[in-house]
């Protein structure tokens, strides 16, 4: 059970009504309630799973339980007023499955990917691609070395004539999604593909100039770059920098690498113990973002942090607060009630 409740603090609750008093209660400039208390709940359950592995297989696994069970314990707002908090401090474990570090890592990377194409599409001459590159789905005891063959086929399709020749940039994530429908015939099955924004010139779509990569050839490319013509789909659209779509797909490239729904698995114990396991091992020490060509020299142009590495407690130049504030509120994490409450 997780063991991050702070010694001697108080829960204070009206004794007429019975509510608890100076719980958390933090909202984005939108009004939408940030998943806090969602998130760290979440984490405690992922420890005890990292804590159950442990019992036979040792330091490695128990390491990470601990780390998750410390992972925002505390936080500290500069809290203007009630309505207004921003993060000073948060303590993150970066366990590469945490649910509230890779919520912190989506925010970050969202803000970071709209910054840079914010300056990209200052000029003009840019049109922008979302393709989706996939493989057949496959057992946990293959994924590590399906995710190893993607990144290699991602590198020889970086060097192909084709790509040099046309592609200006790129953003670029991997998802690995995990079927967890038992009633489907790929139940408990591992889906790893690419999501890419690419960033070409606009004369690609020109007729005159016989630069456009269709639907076909992308897949014959990808086909040959990963040696497997099983592959039967490949995704790719045109997107404007003007529509909502365009948004919609730097969200879409932004999201969680994995979802905490794929491993924490209500009522499943040895599922979400198996797949935990699974993961673990498919993503240790991966790199699953990356930054290519134009796309990468804004980035650095920006002097953006390093958005999985980098600091998890000011996603965004918005929100950076004054450590010396007079007004630092914080909040602990109470694994009883399931919520953070305002410390003394």
């Amino acid at each position: 059970m997780s063991k991050n409740q702070p010694i001697n603090q108080k829960i204070y609750i009206d004794n007429e009504t019975g509510e608890i008093l100076h719980p958390l209660i933090d909202k984005s400039s939108t009004g939408r309630t940030r998943p806090w208390a969602d998130k760290k709940s979440k984490d405690d359950q992922l420890a005890n799973l990292y804590y159950s592995l442990s019992l036979h297989q040792g330091d490695y696994y128990y390491n990470k339980g601990e780390r998750l069970n410390n992972c925002g314990s505390i936080l500290t707002f500069n809290e203007e007023d009630s309505n207004n908090k921003k993060l000073v401090y948060s303590n993150s474990c970066r366990v590469k499955l945490c649910p509230i570090c890779s919520w912190r890592r989506t925010l970050k990377l969202y803000a970071q990917t709209t910054a840079i194409f914010n300056e990209l599409t200052k000029n003009k001459d840019y049109r922008y691609i979302f393709l989706t590159l996939t493989v057949p789905n496959c057992v946990g005891a293959d994924l590590p070395a399906t995710i190893t063959k993607m990144m290699k086929a991602w590198d020889k399709l970086t060097r192909r004539k084709i790509w040099i020749n046309n592609i200006l940039g790129y953003f670029r994530v991997m998802e690995i999604t995990h079927n967890i429908n038992p009633k489907s015939k790929s139940y408990n099955t591992y889906h790893p593909h690419f999501h890419v924004v690419l960033v070409v010139d606009k004369s690609y779509f020109s007729k005159y100039e016989d630069k456009y990569i269709n639907q076909s050839q992308w897949l014959k490319l990808w086909r040959s770059v990963m040696q497997d013509n099983s592959i039967t789909q490949v995704n790719i659209k045109t997107i404007k920098s003007t529509d909502d779509n365009f948004n919609h797909a730097l969200a879409e490239v932004s999201k969680y690498s994995v979802k905490d729904a794929d491993y924490i698995i209500p009522h499943q114990w040895k599922l979400s113990q198996e797949t935990v396991k699974t993961l673990d091992l498919a993503l240790h020490r991966r790199r699953l973002v990356a930054f290519g060509g134009i796309v990468k020299q804004v980035h650095k142009k920006l002097n953006l942090d390093d958005p999985l590495d980098g600091d998890l407690t000011h996603i965004d130049k918005d929100s950076v607060a004054d450590a010396t504030s007079q007004n630092l509120v914080s909040y602990f994490w109470h694994c009883g009630y399931q919520q953070y409450f305002k410390i003394d």
